[in-house]
């Protein structure tokens, strides 16, 4: 009998819903803002004192469903460093740290990044609490799961190897031949195809677009209509076609004075750095040429991630507000960067303690995603200004033809012109009320970001 009610116990609590993950209070506020934070096994969800818990909660329940079968993929986002951070339902984006920058600035035409968007999928993922509350102030009146698409973003590009990218991308050149998602905003690229079909996937809708007779919410709907594409987000879903890890290891962060010690040298191979801001102020990038004098490359913002597509040979320096600089760093495969408060001292030290997974096991371009769009049109004249005086040194034009072209097919703006530091993957806008758009190319060359 005692074993017959433990087993009825046992049963019950194994059918009854988790609890609540608990709401942390950050005493001081993360980046001076955040006081809000809930842990999804490593990956941060952050928020201002303003956003009610349930927002964090859902946030930590949606990434819960889409990662639970998908460890690899959840250990390339720890190591990368991934957030989620809530826009209040009263704030603005640009009150986020990483996207004050764009305050009063156009962003997509004349429409500001304010205007533009509520949601943005990258590293540092941005979504809204009324869409995820569900409130009558949602942008989507249909009320899509826009936390799901965003996340779907995050995954994609860095918690995916290039093995599953060319999966993907394979897929949404076949399903665009067949035509099944005519005019829908699934066709705008290979990340799109994968964050709005991810939303069918787990129950939600995408937009419609011209499909006939129109599509229905869920993933019954979505495995009856592309059965090939089910099965690819199923088989990346459930951990069948789980990937390759990605571990990015901390670069050597060199004192000022080797600032004048150091020029780029003639290089082939690409490589990615991660440069990620974990303090409440401003830096910026600055490419150094084969003069070894300084080429802006835009802001690193408080709080910022952004990754930057270079070559082997060609250092970077982190600059303050006071123009001092915080570091100058050689690339390595899979390099990161890590701005910190309480790294002054470390300047010159040995910060190569990361561990080198096979930097081999993921060289694909798509993984050099911004985890916010925080590149400054201004300041960012990398394509203007980055020469090269040696023609012959850089082999690698295929690259930079192909993203050209990829921008043109994908709406990009024609001012995006081949930067021998831009990334291959051009920049995606998102779709807000007024429907599907591309973003500024021009003001994302070396990022990758989404809006919603």
């Amino acid at each position: 009998m005692i074993n017959l009610i433990v087993a009825i116990v046992t049963l019950i609590c194994g059918l009854a819903d988790p609890p609540a993950p608990p709401v942390t209070q950050l005493d001081p506020p993360r980046l001076g803002f955040f006081s809000k934070h809930v842990d999804n096994a490593g990956i941060s969800i952050l928020a201002h004192e303003c956003v009610d818990d349930a927002a964090l909660r859902i946030v930590h329940d949606r990434l819960q469903m889409m990662l639970e079968r998908m460890p690899i993929a959840r250990a390339n986002l720890v190591a990368a460093g991934a957030e989620v951070r809530v826009i209040g339902r009263d704030q603005l984006v640009t009150d986020m740290p990483s996207m004050r920058h764009w305050h009063g600035r156009p962003f997509d035409g004349h429409a500001s990044i304010d205007e533009r968007g509520r949601g943005f999928g990258g590293l540092v993922t941005l979504v809204s609490e009324e869409s995820l509350l569900r409130l009558p102030t949602a942008r989507h009146a249909d009320q899509r799961d826009i936390c799901v698409h965003e996340a779907a973003h995050m995954i994609h590009l860095f918690g995916l190897s290039a093995d599953v990218h060319e999966a993907i991308n394979a897929r949404f050149a076949v399903a665009g031949d067949e035509g099944r998602w005519t005019d829908a905003y699934a066709m705008t690229n290979d990340h799109e195809f994968f964050a709005e079909l991810s939303m069918w996937y787990f129950g939600s809708r995408g937009d419609f677009g011209a499909i006939d007779p129109p599509p229905e919410e869920g993933r019954a709907w979505l495995r009856r209509y592309d059965p090939a594409s089910f099965d690819l987000l199923d088989s990346i879903y459930s951990g069948r076609l789980a990937g390759s890890r990605i571990t990015w290891r901390d670069l050597v962060r060199r004192p000022p004075a080797d600032e004048t010690r150091l020029r780029s040298r003639s290089a082939t191979e690409r490589v990615t750095i991660l440069f990620v801001n974990d303090t409440d102020r401003d830096y910026t990038l600055h490419w150094l040429d084969y003069e070894g004098l300084r080429k802006p490359y835009g802001p690193l913002p408080a709080g910022a991630r952004l990754s930057q597509t270079t070559f082997l040979t060609h250092p970077w320096v982190v600059v303050d507000e006071a123009d001092e600089v915080y570091g100058v760093y050689e690339p390595a495969a899979f390099g990161k960067v890590t701005v910190s408060a309480d790294a002054d001292a470390g300047a010159g030290t040995d910060a190569d303690t990361g561990t080198d997974a096979d930097p081999d096991t993921d060289t694909d371009a798509d993984t050099d995603a911004d985890t916010d769009p925080d590149t400054d049109p201004d300041t960012d004249t990398a394509a203007d200004t980055d020469t090269d005086p040696d023609p012959d040194a850089d082999t690698d034009t295929d690259t930079d033809a192909d993203a050209g072209a990829l921008a043109r097919a994908r709406g990009a703006s024609a001012q995006t012109r081949p930067s021998r530091h831009r990334p291959t993957q051009p920049a995606r806008g998102g779709m807000d009320a007024a429907g599907p758009r591309a973003a500024p190319a021009a003001a994302w060359r070396h990022t990758t970001s989404h809006t919603h």
